[in-house]
């Protein structure tokens, strides 16, 4: 988002009161570990918006996430892209089966 810095503060101390929480708090790696769940991380190695390090800063975060590189896609091409879409859901499919072999887990 383009603010202003007054705006840009009004804007986080806005959501700190809202989150209970300080803005620093509010990583990717922060929000998945609380999850406590696993997760795939699709990113491209060539993302000029997001670089690839802030990724493996997650996974190294999150020992349940798994980080994905997907090469050529850049930053808004790998959220359509086939192979992004493929990633996603074998990774979707064995997670949901795996789910569904659980113990205590009826059908």
């Amino acid at each position: 988002m383009k603010l202003s810095p007054l705006a840009r503060r009004i804007y986080e101390d806005r959501l700190e009161e809202i989150a209970h929480r300080k803005i620093a708090d509010f990583t990717g790696a922060n929000l998945l570990a609380e999850t406590g769940r696993a997760a795939l991380l699709l990113h491209a190695r060539n993302d000029a918006e997001v670089t690839f390090n802030n990724g493996e800063e997650i996974v190294a975060h999150c020992p349940m996430a798994k980080l994905q590189p997907l090469d050529d896609l850049g930053h808004r091409t790998i959220l359509y892209a086939a192979t992004a879409v493929r990633a996603a859901t074998t990774y979707l499919m064995r997670e949901y089966e795996f789910i569904q072999d659980a113990p205590g887990v009826t059908h």
